[in-house]
């Protein structure tokens, strides 16, 4: 029986960092698009927006530039929301684990199937071995082969 896996998989120093960096730049966009001249004005015209006004300290595109920081932000959020997601996406750990209980619960099948073939193996070799012991116990000499050479007796006449 397989455990649950946890919702969320470790918490690494990458999650940390990653999570850290995602909450500044969402606490930075929002200060960002909150400064944002609306149509009818806003924050931004404390930093020169509103009035047009050449004294403020970025200058009269403060609209432009605010926009390009905010785009900028908005990638860096996206980005980072998608590296937090891929570092821990339960589904993904949860897959992987249960891909490795697959292969081991096939591997344990495979190794009790080749353990259950070995005794039936022994067991079908033992009645067989007790049969053979059950018999009369003879001692079966090695047959060995004695080459005589065809040398005639000293005694004897030679044979043509």
């Amino acid at each position: 029986m397989l455990l649950p896996q946890p919702l969320l998989a470790e918490i690494t120093l990458t999650v940390v960092l990653l999570s850290l960096a995602f909450m500044a730049v969402c606490v930075v966009m929002m200060l960002i698009i909150l400064i944002q001249k609306p149509k009818g004005g806003g924050l931004s015209g404390a930093f020169g927006g509103a009035g047009g006004g050449e004294s403020s300290f970025v200058g009269a595109k403060v609209g432009d530039v605010l926009t390009i920081v905010t785009v900028a932000f908005f990638v860096c959020f996206l980005l980072l929301a998608m590296g937090l997601n891929w570092t821990i996406n339960p589904r993904e750990n949860a897959a992987k684990a249960a891909q490795e209980a697959r292969e081991a619960a096939a591997a344990q099948a495979q190794q009790d199937a080749m353990m259950l073939e070995l005794e039936n193996e022994l067991e079908a070799e033992a009645p067989a071995e007790d049969a053979a012991a059950g018999d009369e116990t003879t001692e079966v000499e090695p047959e060995t082969q004695t080459l005589e050479p065809d040398i005639p007796a000293a005694d004897s006449p030679p044979t043509d």
